[in-house]
């Protein structure tokens, strides 16, 4: 919880011989933040703290990708300062590994890492831009849900966040930012979703404690 990590509790947690500690509803939050970020790729990946990234990339019928080898690909792309690699490629519920004749094929799902400079050049080949995420709504007001919106909130014009529970309705109404919206109702029923103008909301976001329930309200 958070009052775990006070900064009194931080600072005896080194004299009890613990290394380090690890928050996991934070860290799911903040990759979630990232996410929002990186809203022209599929999947996103950060290794070695920013310098390198890893984005997931879906070949479009009518996209650079498609019908193109890896060779064809790399040659329209290297360039001094491009650096990147095809790692692997999932076609029909199977990962691949990439040889020079692969030819991408529509629907695969290109998985390519570069540095960040590298990644904004194969982007760009790409036709992919991040758009900003100004609305945000946020299905299970969870600890990873209030975090989340905390953290970006001042980032956005609102956040909506939708929870069932009433009394967890009030905790959050008392803990969120101004903007942040806190609707006492339940995400599993579309017409709540229409109601509270999911049509012009920028990302959806799923964060119940039941996998289920995130996926089938993501869908």
């Amino acid at each position: 919880s958070d009052e775990d990590f006070s900064p009194e509790n931080r600072y005896l947690f080194p004299q009890m011989g613990i290394d380090m500690m690890i928050y996991p509803e934070r860290f799911a939050a903040s990759e979630l933040r990232d996410m929002l970020k990186k809203t022209a790729s599929l999947e996103s990946m950060d290794f070695s703290k920013g310098k390198l990234q890893m984005e997931a990339f879906k070949v479009e019928d009518d996209g650079p990708l498609a019908d193109i080898t890896l060779k064809e690909f790399c040659d329209a792309v290297q360039t001094e300062n491009t650096t990147f690699r095809v790692v692997a490629v999932s076609r029909d519920s199977e990962t691949l590994i990439p040889k020079p004749d692969t030819r991408f094929k529509y629907h695969d799902i290109v998985y390519i890492i570069s540095t960040r400079d590298g990644m904004a050049s194969i982007m760009e080949y790409l036709h992919k831009t991040n758009f900003r995420t100004r609305n945000l709504m946020i299905a299970g007001g969870s600890s990873i849900g209030e975090i989340l919106a905390c953290s970006v909130a001042g980032e956005m014009d609102q956040v909506k966040i939708i929870e069932p529970g009433l009394h967890r309705c009030e905790e959050l109404r008392s803990r969120t930012p101004d903007n942040v919206s806190v609707i006492n109702s339940d995400f599993r029923n579309f017409e709540v979703l229409v109601e509270e103008d999911i049509k012009d909301m920028d990302a959806f976001v799923a964060v119940t404690g039941n996998d289920e329930q995130n996926v089938l309200a993501c869908v």
